[in-house]
């Protein structure tokens, strides 16, 4: 009976073992921050959000920042990158919130921009967005 308790002990450490060594994947891989400026016409858009999805397949995380002002920070309204060829989506708002919150960031001022991005792996980098008139994609 001993026997068998000690062989299921290690049976179980062994299997936990090989689970969290797969579950660090790219855990060890620094994150690049991504930040600049977004504007609409000249002008910086007041609020919206920036994704960033990776182009390949298995490319890296997707990231994600908030615009606030014309600005945006991946380190401090969302999250970074792995680095590589990244495909952009912009969205743009007025910032003036409906009463009834159901535009809590205010009207669309364009449609959704795509554009693509190159982010250096291991490299915090500054890019800044102009969007074109009428939103248009650059793909």
């Amino acid at each position: 009976m001993r026997a068998l308790h000690t062989f299921l002990f290690g049976l179980i450490v062994g299997v936990s073992g090989v689970l969290l060594a797969g579950c660090g994947g790219r855990g060890d891989q620094r994150t690049s921050q991504v930040a600049g400026g977004v504007t609409y016409q000249g002008k910086p858009v007041p609020a919206g959000s920036i994704l960033f999805s990776p182009a390949a397949p298995g490319g890296g995380p997707a990231g994600y920042a908030d615009i606030v002002e014309g600005r945006y920070n991946t380190a401090e309204t969302g999250k970074g990158v792995s680095g590589g060829a990244y495909s952009v989506v912009i969205s743009g708002f007025d910032g003036n919130a409906a009463p009834d919150d159901e535009m809590p960031l205010g009207r669309q001022l364009f449609p959704e921009y795509a554009t693509t991005l190159e982010i250096a792996r291991d490299s915090d980098v500054v890019h800044d967005f102009a969007v074109p008139s009428r939103g248009r994609s650059s793909r």
